[in-house]
């Protein structure tokens, strides 16, 4: 069977706090899922499945399973949250983006205690900014429920073999209630999700595709996915911000580093129309050919 394009949707358990940096003793969280965070909570989740560890994974070919997948966005009142600009602010659906943090977003406050004295250590304050699973807005009674919804390309018939040797599908791992943990900063209870749904979709165009093609760019599209950007990508903003895209590799020492940074422009842009194909990596959508 061939990859299919599938919208996963996902339930969180515990609050999500997706990692935007340190600014002084803040950390703030973004307030949607970046499909690289997604790929690694979904692959380290499968190893755990499959009962493997990272090096095994990644000599069996199990890292790139679920590579082909976008940034999740909130699931509000069952509609989806797509990030777009109004007069210039950054909206997700609805809401913008100062809204949305009201609602659903609070700060965890961590400090660093002294064993002799059992108090606390200078310069040790650290507040986390984390998602929550619904909103803190109680007035008129109304509590509304966060879900994630994002889309990845996949076979469900694909096989893999556990640590026993025993052949599994792809399609038995992802079932719902499969729990999975999505960003970071989890010793103190964050990240805990659950799967909901998986399923084939029929709006091909909220997540900018056509016949399971991404679209060309043209200046009525507004494009929900990162897209790689600067002077050789070919590609011209008529809208949006501009940002560092990182991520991080294990070499065979199993040591960290850094991979080479790209300049994306943000989810939400617009560019002007171009003939350029894109294709999509951990949620950037990326140039893979230039025709003329």
């Amino acid at each position: 069977m061939a990859k299919t394009w599938y919208e996963l949707k996902v339930k969180p358990i515990q609050p999500l706090h997706i990692g935007a940096g340190q600014y002084g003793v803040l950390s703030p969280s973004m307030t949607f899922i970046p499909g690289k965070t997604m790929w690694g909570a979904l692959t380290a989740a499968l190893g755990n499945y499959l009962g493997k560890t990272e090096e095994e994974m990644r000599k069996d070919s199990c890292m790139t399973i679920f590579e082909v997948i976008s940034n999740f966005y909130p699931v509000i009142n069952g509609e989806p949250c797509f990030p777009k600009y109004k007069k210039g602010e950054l909206h997700l659906g609805e809401y913008s983006e100062k809204e949305f943090r009201y609602l659903f977003t609070d700060t965890f406050v961590s400090t660093s205690i002294t064993a002799e004295q059992q108090s606390a250590k200078e310069d040790s304050l650290h507040e986390i900014e984390h998602i929550l699973p619904s909103s803190k807005d109680e007035s008129n009674n109304s509590h509304l429920e966060l879900h994630w919804k994002g889309i990845l390309s996949i076979d469900l018939d694909e096989e893999m073999s556990n640590k026993n040797g025993f052949k599994l599908k792809l399609g038995d791992f992802l079932k719902k209630e499969r729990e999975i943990v999505i960003g970071g900063e989890r010793k103190y209870g964050f990240g805990l999700a659950k799967i909901l749904e998986l399923k084939p979709f029929d709006k091909e165009e909220d997540w900018n595709l056509g016949n399971g093609e991404f679209l060309m760019p043209k200046p009525e599209i507004t494009y929900v996915h990162y897209l790689e950007y600067g002077n050789t990508s070919g590609l011209s903003a008529i809208q949006g911000e501009i940002g560092i895209w990182i991520e991080t590799e294990s070499n065979t020492e199993k040591e960290l580093k850094l991979k080479t940074p790209l300049t994306v422009l943000l989810p939400g842009c617009r560019l002007t129309e171009s003939n350029i194909g894109l294709e999509l990596i951990r949620g950037v959508l990326r140039v893979f050919d230039h025709s003329s």
